[in-house]
């Protein structure tokens, strides 16, 4: 498996708020991602929390096929409640939190579990796929079109802001053909759908698709932390 990461603070910002974690479990990679949310306290503790805790549950639970979507759901409810607990009881990490999309791969399938405007994408070798939706007003709300862009923009779920955390689960075949990106919405807001996939088509080595993705996010403004994870299950025949 070729997995190609980046993270980087952007152009704005003075901290980078977003983690991301990459371990091997079962044989196959857990790749976690986080984004703290900005504006608010201590954004990079509840991203480091999300994705270095959601990484050791899974790795210490006992494990039994089938249970993928359980033991991920479980693992988030677990680091939503630490990121909560501690928000309310540290000075100065009150109201902290953080948008999260994690993918599972081995057994030649993907678990992903997100929450938030953290994305998961497929580009199947010809065209992209946005996996997952956006946890935003835009999308939650009928009247959103009325409202300013701040408020449009806004996530409606996230970890840590709330007592408990309701994750989106979906699983999918990891062919030799695709590529799978994981991203903070620091690529996203830069970057649109049909930019993302004309890289894509244009470039067939991670580390090409990888570099110039970063440039372009940085090209069109770098206004957030930009962070991504790119997995192809074998290398490219060139």
């Amino acid at each position: 498996m070729i997995i190609e990461l980046r993270t980087d603070k952007g152009l704005v910002r003075s901290l980078n708020e977003d983690s991301i974690v990459v371990e091997e479990v079962l044989g196959g990679k857990l790749i976690v991602l986080a984004d703290g949310l900005g504006g608010h306290n201590a954004g990079e503790i509840a991203a480091s929390m999300v994705t270095e805790g959601m990484a050791r549950y899974i790795k210490e639970s006992a494990y039994e096929k089938g249970q993928e979507e359980n033991l991920l759901k479980e693992a988030l409810d677990i680091v939503n409640e630490r990121v909560y607990l501690q928000s309310k009881s540290v000075e100065g990490q009150t109201g902290m939190g953080a948008t999260v999309v994690s993918a599972w791969v081995f057994d030649d399938r993907i678990h992903i579990i997100h929450a938030g405007d953290s994305r998961a994408y497929w580009f199947d070798g010809q065209r992209l796929e946005q996996l997952t939706v956006d946890h935003s007003v835009s999308n939650d709300f009928k009247d959103a079109d009325q409202m300013n862009e701040k408020i449009r923009h806004m996530v409606t779920r996230a970890v840590g802001t709330e007592d408990t955390i309701r994750g989106d689960y979906q699983s999918m075949p990891f062919t030799d053909e695709g590529t799978l990106l994981l991203c903070s919405d620091g690529l996203s807001n830069e970057v649109t759908n049909e930019q993302i996939e004309a890289v894509l088509q244009q470039y067939k080595l991670p580390v090409q698709i990888a570099d110039t993705l970063m440039d372009q996010a940085k090209a069109h403004g770098g206004k957030d932390n930009i962070t991504f994870a790119l997995l192809k299950r074998k290398e490219v025949a060139l």
